[in-house]
């Protein structure tokens, strides 16, 4: 039996934007900026449908030129995102392709839909947090040295804000 590809949902914030979807990964502290390709692509994996028949409905769905390759290489980037579980049926690499030789090969043959994926990682709390302009954004790891004003004892080196200095 296959393994089709099944878009995960579970852990993810989604929304729509335009003809592009942001999904923010909970578990993994990732923002993800899919273009209108590969958003249809991780739209339509549900996973009772191939890689045949995925290509036929975003064609169908949409003025998109696409082929079965374009629709791997979405799936292997989801995939490597972790935004799908997957199991390729078969590999990108099939005619021993490298992806960059794929890539030149789609974009040659006029097919403009290529599915990109912009990945941001996302800071904790600790991480986000500067320091003054008056200390010079000067910070010591994921914290404010001693004599910076602060708002929070968590933006101090010594975990102690008093009066608002560190």
């Amino acid at each position: 039996m296959t393994h089709l590809p099944c878009a995960r949902r579970q852990g993810l914030i989604t929304r729509e934007l335009w003809d592009e979807l942001l999904a923010y990964d909970l578990e993994r502290h990732r923002a993800h900026c899919l273009s209108t390709t590969a958003a249809l692509v991780w739209k339509y994996c549900d996973g009772k449908r191939d890689v045949e028949e995925l290509t036929r409905i975003i064609k169908e769905q949409s003025d998109l030129k696409v082929s079965e390759e374009v629709v791997l290489l979405a799936l292997c980037d989801l995939k490597a995102r972790k935004l799908i579980s997957w199991e390729a049926e078969r590999k990108i690499h099939s005619q021993s392709l490298s992806r960059r030789e794929m890539i030149r090969r789609v974009t040659t043959a006029g097919l403009v839909a290529l599915p990109l994926i912009t990945t941001l990682v996302s800071p904790t709390p600790a991480q986000a947090v500067s320091c003054s302009p008056d200390c010079g954004n000067v910070m010591l790891g994921n914290c404010c040295p001693p004599g910076c004003p602060c708002a929070t004892p968590q933006a101090c080196c010594s975990g102690t804000c008093n009066g608002g200095f560190c």
